[in-house]
């Protein structure tokens, strides 16, 4: 896990919250655990990675700001070098986007 010092108290928090499953479509109920998540941990952004569909972003109004939920998407089906390599860039993609507030 990554954390960084909050710009409020300096206290360090988790920086990523990412949550994968074997489902192979998004459910409300996932939203709102991400939701849960990130209200929880005072973060703007969660991921959430399934195992097919399509890949996308859902803004979550929240108090009065909001969230981005990010829909990342792995296929499972695939031979286990080109998954480590999705797994890897995945990865990159989620720890590049903290400083850019993008996925």
């Amino acid at each position: 896990m990554h954390y960084l010092p909050s710009p409020r108290d300096g206290a360090l928090r988790q920086a990523v919250v990412l949550d994968a499953t074997f489902k192979t479509e998004p459910q409300r109920d996932d939203l709102y655990q991400m939701t849960a998540y990130c209200v929880r941990l005072g973060l703007t952004e969660g991921h959430l990675v399934y195992a097919s569909g399509r890949p996308g972003v859902v803004e979550v109004p929240v108090g009065e700001g909001g969230l981005r939920i990010w829909r990342h998407v792995v296929d499972l089906s695939r031979p286990w070098r080109d998954l480590a390599a999705d797994i890897d860039a995945l990865a990159e993609s989620v720890d590049s986007a903290r400083g850019r507030g993008i996925a």
